[in-house]
């Protein structure tokens, strides 16, 4: 697993956005949480004079990094915010109870009812769909199954949960627990490629999957010139997913995917690397529905 999992990013991130951040207030305009709980820096700095956990505010950002992605200094608001989330879980561990409800769907996306893994002889390569697609358009996902497996007759598929509500919520050695048994599942079945279909998995694999090569289903399906049906004549909108802001490739292939289809599309006035929050992120709504 990535060394990037095991280090206490909890001081050093706080530290490095006190002594660097200018205020330039790019990052503030863009979010509705900064507006109501100040600059960065500000932040920061109230850590640094009272190591206690900051209440809910940790939770109230959803982690969409936004403010990475405008800021000129190359800093990450998000990264500290999910720092505070697991000192805040290591104090006071209580605090899981409010995410029951979504740790439950997190659990049942890996059970053995929902899960599966099938890795045929000399598989290289699987499918990684996620645990929402399957279940929500299944038969959207056994097409998309059939085209793989006319290009890649070996294709294995693997139908699990990559645990993304633990990870952001904080719960480090969970999380790395999970990760791992995950990749030295992979690794053991000789698997040198992973297909993502979900945005969450390709962001989490592609952060923390050392070796493996992981590539989104949108970029194949552009790729290799598959072409979808159109529901009706209305133009689609398309709003780019937090976890894709830094995966140009993938938002790329996913338009032109559309065009090659036929399908007229508009843009949203935040788009690509500015794109914003759906609303769902870091599970906020279940400390502050505003």
């Amino acid at each position: 697993m990535n060394d990037s999992l095991n280090r206490d990013y909890g001081g050093k991130a706080a530290a490095e956005i006190r002594e660097r951040c200018t205020e330039c207030l790019l990052c503030v305009e863009e979010c509705g949480f900064l507006k109501h709980q100040g600059t960065p820096k500000g932040i920061a700095s109230s850590l640094f004079s009272d190591r206690g956990c900051p209440g809910d505010l940790p939770f109230e950002c959803s982690l969409c990094r936004l403010c990475d992605a405008v800021c000129p200094e190359g800093l990450s608001p998000a990264d500290m915010f999910l720092t505070l989330r697991a000192e805040c879980l290591r104090d006071n561990p209580s605090i899981l109870s409010r995410y029951s409800r979504l740790l439950r769907y997190e659990r049942l996306g890996s059970s053995k009812l929902l899960s599966l893994r099938a890795f045929p002889d000399d598989c290289d390569t699987v499918f990684f769909p996620g645990c929402n697609l399957p279940g929500s358009m299944p038969g959207a996902t056994e097409r998309l199954v059939r085209e793989m497996s006319l290009r890649i007759p070996r294709l294995g598929i693997v139908i699990d949960c990559c645990n993304r509500p633990s990870h952001d919520l904080g719960r480090e050695a969970f999380f790395r627990e999970r990760f791992g048994t995950q990749m030295a599942d992979l690794r053991n079945h000789g698997i040198a490629m992973l297909i993502t279909a979900c945005p969450n998995c390709h962001e989490l694999f592609s952060r923390y999957a050392t070796g493996l090569h992981v590539i989104s289903a949108f970029s194949l399906m552009a790729e290799w010139g598959i072409t979808v049906g159109a529901r009706g004549d209305a133009a689609l909108t398309i709003h780019d997913p937090c976890a894709f802001r830094f995966r140009g490739e993938v938002t790329a292939a996913a338009r032109k995917l559309l065009s090659d289809s036929g399908i007229s599309f508009r843009e949203m006035t935040h788009n690509g690397r500015n794109t914003i929050c759906c609303g769902e992120g870091g599970a906020v709504e279940r400390v502050n529905r505003n």
